[in-house]
């Protein structure tokens, strides 16, 4: 498997790495995530999951639904992600950049937490990313709704990270994740 891993610094001094895997990543090659967001992936205008190591442009639109309604679930990050953005950063009193940046993903995460039972955008996105960790043919269906398929397909990414197995998707589940 090739892995190409690209580094800049941002116009913060932030360092950013990119990384292109063309595979997905195996579950026992998973690391404990540190408690903090640092190693999700930044989301800015131009990108899409497709240019991305997992379908994160995707995520944050779910993610997004609730500061801005219409935005569509398309995988690009153009003018509407980018306004969703713009919407969810002033709602959350945080410098408003147009793009997400870890601290902007730990917020999503924190007020996106769900478990079994659990219904709504916060659930498919949490579904593509599984999907994403799988083998086609056990994906799950995306379907909005955190079931006993979902409840176990968290509890075993949570066992492989080194987190506690409880079903609950919090922000170090969702780093574990979204780690890329």
């Amino acid at each position: 498997m090739t892995v190409i891993e690209q580094e800049r610094v941002d116009h913060e001094g932030e360092t950013q790495v990119r990384i292109d895997c063309p595979q997905r990543i195996d579950l026992r090659r998973l690391t404990k995530p540190k408690g903090r967001m640092a190693s999700v992936v930044r989301v800015m205008p131009g990108d899409g999951d497709n240019r991305l190591p997992l379908p994160a442009v995707s995520i944050a639109q779910l993610l997004l639904r609730p500061y801005y309604a219409t935005i569509r679930v398309d995988g690009a990050f153009g003018a509407q992600t980018r306004a969703a953005v713009m919407a969810f950063q002033v709602r959350t009193h945080r410098r408003v950049t147009g793009m997400l940046g870890q601290d902007d993903w730990a917020i999503l995460c924190d007020r996106s937490t769900v478990t079994i039972g659990s219904r709504g955008n916060a659930v498919r996105a949490v579904q593509l990313l599984l999907n994403h960790r799988l083998p086609i043919g056990r994906q799950l269906v995306v379907d909005g709704v955190f079931g006993t398929g979902t409840s176990m397909t968290v509890k075993d990414v949570q066992r492989a990270a080194g987190l506690q197995p409880t079903g609950l998707v919090d922000r170090a589940t969702y780093a574990a994740l979204l780690h890329a």
